[in-house]
């Protein structure tokens, strides 16, 4: 693609500010990519590849931009699943690898930087605006290419490989002293197989099927990181610590209280913390740093939650707006409505709450729990959840004075709010996935259809809470951001008020995601 003068000194300036730390404009959590035009975005992907010491001259430059032009060619013009999302998810694994330094505290190479980045990039290219689900049940030529399976992320890879075979920049990447790339069999592995490799599999987790083995995975992590043992030999049945910390917050019912007792941190809590900051976390076995690429990625991938609010509340936009299409084509083609899709059924408070509290906040309390810099994302949903109460609130008003509607506002059920716990689902074992869990909702989310687990203990904890593992004065955002727990407190005892305090019981919550 050929450049005009004016449209090459934007690429070339935003990224030259970007490395110099020039750059004007919003970045890190506040990253928006409407503020930037197309030539901007593309100077700041130039900017990370450089950033790492990879682009060393101007012709790998020049492929590597090649490459992304190609890229954006192969996003449609979806509301969500667009170019700009894969523009957003690249950035926010830069930051999260650079800025959070989470690349030193993994002990990544910058091969697996690289594959992160690549594989942010590119892992929604060609996504048609249709969910995996929409391809299984309308049995379209993806879905019987790919055997149901991942279909979309799959065929996501393919389209990587065939970019990567047409755009020879990886060889030319500068990657730097590099560890051996031994297989489990102790084989050799060349360095750019190790990276398709890697960003294939990366790709294919940002599958939400695959969503809980990720946390749990997270869990065995947070086990490791806890003594600071980084022999990283815990067996994968180890259990979660995650599991133990709301088993032991069982007693805690209404989120007020939760609140309250969160922000009270014991002593050992405190020394565990500061032991943490201070913990190093290498795994050294292939398969283990595999996995952390993994779960880091999928972060990226659903990270928009956990981004200040203006920003989440414009990407909740474009994925509701996505998901009613996709549930419109689903009646007109007599196919089952996906989850969360019916525009008549639900919206899209509700739609982030759901996500929110059953997918983003466990993952992220988990994770920050593991990488302490990333407890900005945990913080950050928290004060998202009180946005979208005070939205609720403002709908609820509005609802009361328009006298030619008439909407059933007390039936607005958040998911999170005491599920069940796996106690209470004994009697439903016979109904399990493959992984084990107890098949009990489907949730649709950006990234994929979900089967939420009757047995989901993850939904026991409030969604308010003040996480024991930390302390949010460490953060990096500024404090106009952080939420007043006080206000939180009166929020949510309002919203109790309205419906009397009651406990949501089993039947009543989620009735849209029903199976």
């Amino acid at each position: 693609m050929s450049f005009t003068v004016k449209q090459r000194s934007i690429i070339n300036q935003t990224m030259n500010q970007f490395l110099n730390g020039s750059l004007t404009g919003a970045l890190g959590m506040h990253f928006n990519v409407w503020d930037w035009n197309l030539y901007q975005l593309y100077g700041i992907i130039l900017a990370t590849f450089v950033k790492l010491g990879l682009v060393k001259d101007d012709l790998t430059l020049q492929m590597l931009l090649d490459f992304v032009i190609d890229v954006k060619k192969g996003y449609p013009d979806n509301p969500y699943h667009s170019f700009l999302h894969a523009v957003d998810v690249e950035y926010m694994m830069y930051y999260i690898l650079i800025d959070l330094n989470v690349k030193d505290k993994v002990g990544f190479s910058t091969l697996e930087c690289t594959s992160l980045l690549i594989s942010a990039l590119t892992h929604d290219i060609k996504h048609p605006g249709k969910n995996n689900l929409f391809q299984v049940n309308a049995q379209t030529e993806l879905a019987k290419k790919y055997c149901n399976e991942s279909v979309l992320e799959a065929y996501s890879c393919d389209i990587l490989d065939e970019l990567l075979s047409k755009h020879k920049f990886l060889n030319r990447l500068d990657f730097g002293i590099l560890p051996d790339l031994v297989d489990q069999s102790g084989n050799k592995l060349d360095k750019i197989c190790f990276l398709k490799e890697t960003m294939r599999e990366a790709i294919i987790n940002t599958d939400m099927c695959y969503h809980f083995l990720l946390l749990e995975q997270l869990n065995i992590f947070d086990n490791n990181s806890s003594t600071c043992n980084n022999n990283n030999d815990t067996d994968d049945s180890t259990i979660s610590s995650l599991h133990k910390q709301i088993d032991s917050n069982n007693s805690c019912i209404k989120e007020k209280k939760l609140v309250k007792c969160n922000n009270k941190l014991d002593a050992s809590t405190k020394s565990k913390f500061l032991a943490e900051k201070n913990c190093i976390i290498i795994p050294k076995k292939l398969r283990e740093r595999r996995k952390m690429v993994n779960i880091l990625l999928h972060a990226a991938d659903i990270s928009n939650a956990a981004r200040p609010f203006k920003i989440c509340k414009k990407w909740s936009d474009m994925i509701v707006e996505e998901f009613f299409l996709q549930g419109e084509c689903e009646l007109r083609l007599n196919l089952p409505v996906s989850p969360s899709m019916d525009s008549t059924k639900t919206n899209q408070i509700k739609i982030a709450i759901q996500f929110e509290d059953l997918i983003a906040r466990p993952f992220f309390e988990a994770l920050s729990s593991v990488l302490i810099p990333l407890e900005c994302y945990l913080e950050t949903l928290i004060s998202n959840r009180v946005e979208w109460l005070e939205l609720l609130h403002f709908k609820k008003d509005k609802e009361k004075n328009d006298v030619n509607k008439h909407v059933d506002t007390e039936k607005f059920d958040f998911v999170d709010q005491n599920l069940p716990s796996s106690s209470n689902n004994a009697n439903n074992s016979g109904n399990k996935s493959s992984e084990g869990f107890n098949l009990g909702r489907r949730l649709s989310t950006a990234a994929g259809t979900i089967e939420i687990p009757a047995n989901n203990i993850f939904g026991q904890r409030s969604p308010n809470v003040r996480y024991k593992r930390h302390s949010f004065s460490h953060s990096s955002e500024t404090s106009a951001n952080r939420l007043n727990f006080s206000n939180t407190a009166n929020i949510l005892e309002d919203y109790h008020g309205v419906r009397n305090s009651r406990i949501v019981d089993e039947d009543e919550v989620m009735e849209e995601v029903k199976i």
